[in-house]
């Protein structure tokens, strides 16, 4: 093993282990990593729910694909063509 492959398993609270078996068993009672991934949870779970919510509630009307990037009515052209679609 060379040295600098000897340390290239790290935890998300930042300790590096040369096995990844000792990662893994570290990663089960790490409290900083379940804290880290609890926040990113919780993160995702906010920005998901509010367009859960909007597609509980049905169809949306049409419109040309600028509104869900917050272009619509704007000058800006993704260059994409669409006509053979």
């Amino acid at each position: 093993m060379m040295e600098s492959d000897a340390l290239d398993h790290a935890c998300l609270c930042g300790k590096q282990f040369p096995l990844r078996g000792a990662l893994k068993n570290h990663q089960r009672g790490c409290q900083r990593a379940k804290k880290r991934l609890s926040w990113a949870l919780t993160k995702a779970k906010e920005a998901w729910t509010p367009r859960k919510r909007m597609r509980a509630k049905g169809p949306e009307p049409e419109h040309d694909g600028h509104q869900a990037f917050g272009l619509a009515g704007s000058d800006v052209d993704c260059g994409a063509d669409v006509s053979g679609l």
